[in-house]
């Protein structure tokens, strides 16, 4: 086994497990399956996956940490180590689907249920501290084509799919093609040229610090030294779109969150997204881990065609105007890349995720305050929020794995919760936070305001945030698009207090770091 060298220490908190691995297919009925779920898919009337896939509120699943279950898988399990497997298992989240469903969210996203490996792999972190590290997180497949032990079993994962569609929830199941476990029995002919695997990987070596930027490397280069897969060789994408395939026929999940998109070429993104919806239909949501702050880059893999990717560029936004107390113009500014994209509905707002630290690590004094401002602007700028596990009751957590905690579930924080509760409420309602168009109306360093609105000016919404730590008041033009005339009452959404429209204007005062959230009408499905 290789160990991580010490100038990756560093680096392994946010992508060592950013990490998989394949096998051979062993099913010798697989390609029955298949066959047979395409025709079925093929014979139903497909959607517009826009319409229905812009009203979704996505949950984030760590499975491991979120709730165990069923003590008969506790394989490993050692609960105070933050390495190692900790119980929380598919039956856990079955029996919390209620839970969920009663915070407002519509799907879940739950990590990689492949079979990953059983022993643990030693990190070297330098200084002679050599640290165990076990597959809990679910990326270092050592066979692609089973359920892993500690979370259950294939008929447990397609009980979790059957029970949240019971009660309208969706699932999307975290899938990797980028790369294989560093002991993946293929990758022991990726350094003999004489093995038959060797054309099967990248040769490139690993990808420097001072690499980044060059975007060949990134695609052909060895994250954190994992054995980097050609996706350009026929038979690795035959075998990948092959496996993907499989999961979708056994499981009947609702979409792929696919992690590693940069480290992959844009001619595999086209080509796979392509006959992944024709295998499962355009309903079938692609969601990427586009890991980058560019908004361009995102764009780019989107129109590969990827139905939607997580907007690290609004992240680091959020981030850094709530968290740290930067200017909001730097926000509005941001949001004006929303052009770049086909459908910047389709993006997928968050805070904060098993990759980064938790927002309340980093946000400082009056982080709670703080936090309900980002969950505020996640739930109604355009895009389909997605929430991590146990933001709703203002968990912290550094760098990973501190960010990835047992679920709190004696941990209460109603004032967030509720808060949450209240917005997912109010995006439901109101068919312009979910499908409207985004326009900006005011922009100060304090103050952003902007308005969602349908053909319907009846439906329009009106938020307007205050970053600052003092009281502040605006009077805020209409804009020209929105119908609203004065004399018209609109209603702050997050409290009791309503104001007038009045010479095409209005009035706000917010306290600090207040958002309060207008509406006229009663809202419309």
């Amino acid at each position: 086994m290789k160990n991580i060298k010490k100038a990756l220490a560093g680096f392994l908190a946010g992508i060592l497990t950013l990490s998989c691995s394949v096998t051979t297919l062993n099913d010798a009925n697989a390609n029955d399956e298949l066959n047979s779920f395409a025709k079925t898919k093929n014979n139903l009337k497909s959607k517009n996956k826009d319409s229905f896939w812009q009203d979704q509120i996505i949950y984030f699943v760590f499975t491991d940490r979120f709730s165990n279950g069923d003590k008969n898988n506790d394989f490993n399990v050692k609960a105070n180590d933050p390495w190692a497997y900790h119980g929380g298992d598919i039956q856990g989240v079955i029996n919390k689907l209620d839970y969920i469903k009663d915070l407002g969210a519509t799907t879940i996203w739950i990590t990689p249920p492949m079979d990953n490996r059983d022993t643990a792999f030693k990190a070297d972190f330098g200084g002679g501290r050599i640290q165990d590290m076990y597959g809990y997180h679910g990326y270092w497949f050592k066979d692609f084509f089973a359920v892993d032990e500690h979370l259950g079993t294939m008929a447990k994962l397609q009980e979790l799919v059957t029970k949240a569609h019971s009660k309208g929830i969706k699932i999307l199941v975290d899938i990797v093609v980028n790369h294989l476990d560093y002991d993946h029995p293929f990758a022991k002919d990726k350094t003999d040229p004489k093995g038959k695997y060797y054309p099967w990987f990248n040769h490139e070596g690993k990808i420097h610090d001072n690499e980044w930027s060059n975007q060949w490397k990134v695609e052909h280069g060895e994250l954190a030294e994992l054995p980097d897969l050609n996706q350009e060789n026929p038979e690795v994408y035959d075998y990948l779109l092959k496996a993907s395939k499989w999961w979708i026929s056994q499981t009947k999940a609702d979409g792929f969150r696919i992690d590693t998109i940069k480290h992959v070429g844009h001619n595999f993104w086209k080509k796979y997204t392509n006959e992944l919806h024709s295998f499962a239909g355009n309903d079938f949501m692609l969601l990427g881990e586009v890991y980058e702050p560019s908004s361009e880059s995102v764009a780019g893999y989107i129109n590969d065609g990827l139905d939607s990717a997580f907007d690290f560029p609004l992240y680091y936004q959020i981030k850094e105007v709530f968290g740290q107390g930067k200017s909001m113009r730097q926000l509005a500014n941001f949001l004006k890349k929303d052009s770049l994209y086909p459908n910047s509905n389709m993006l997928s707002p968050f805070i904060d995720n098993h990759d980064v630290p938790r927002f309340l690590n980093e946000a400082g004094n009056n982080g709670v305050r703080k936090l309900k401002s980002a969950i505020s602007l996640i739930m109604t700028v355009r895009g389909i929020p997605t929430v991590y596990y146990g933001t709703e009751i203002a968990m912290p957590g550094g760098a990973d794995p501190d960010n990835r905690r047992d679920m709190e579930w004696t941990r209460k924080n109603d004032d967030v919760s509720s808060y949450m509760k209240k917005l997912t409420a109010i995006r439901k309602k109101y068919v312009a936070l979910r499908r409207g168009n985004q326009l900006e109306m005011w922009q100060d360093d304090q103050i952003f305001a902007f308005l969602r609105s349908t053909e319907n000016s009846s439906d329009d919404v009106i938020t307007v945030m205050n970053n600052s730590d003092q009281s502040q008041t605006r009077t805020i033009k209409i804009r020209a698009e929105s119908k609203m005339e004065d004399g018209t009452r609109l209603q702050n959404l997050l409290g009791t207090d309503a104001i007038i429209v009045n010479n095409k204007s209005l009035t706000v005062t917010l306290s600090a770091g207040e958002t309060k959230v207008f509406a006229a009408s009663a809202g419309k499905k």
